[in-house]
């Protein structure tokens, strides 16, 4: 609310035949609200998300300037981790478990903290850090 409180704005009310989105938006359609029940209705959402090649590019090459990535890196290749760690090195990214590793590389992990909180809503430190 408070970012909207710098614009100048009036609110008006739209009913819900005259607003077509809000109201297609708010309905099922008929001949599905009728036939199948609410419950059973298949539902497919669709997520992409894309970053910047250089950004990953900066990751990948962060692996040989951070000395614990490029150690870490050579033990999965060589297969001297014990598997239960759950240590992977696919696509030329490494992972734990099913985490990301961003090296100490650019400023590549201030950069991560300072886009998840942007994107959060300005959130705190502690809050921003618990979502990544």
């Amino acid at each position: 609310m408070e970012y909207l409180f710098q614009y100048k704005f009036s609110i008006y009310y739209i009913n819900g035949e005259a607003n077509c989105v809000a109201d297609t938006l708010s309905c099922y359609p008929k001949m599905i609200a009728h036939n199948i029940p609410p419950a059973a209705l298949p539902i497919a959402s669709i997520f992409e998300v894309n970053s910047d090649p250089s950004f990953l590019n900066d990751i990948c090459s962060g692996y040989d300037h951070d000395i614990w990535c490029y150690r870490l890196i050579n033990e999965v290749k060589s297969r001297k981790l014990n598997s239960k760690l759950d240590i992977t090195f696919w696509n030329g990214l490494l992972f734990m478990k099913n985490r990301l590793v961003i090296p100490h590389f650019k400023g590549l992990q201030e950069q991560i903290f300072h886009l998840t909180h942007d994107n959060l809503g300005h959130f705190g430190g502690d809050k921003t850090y618990e979502h990544l």
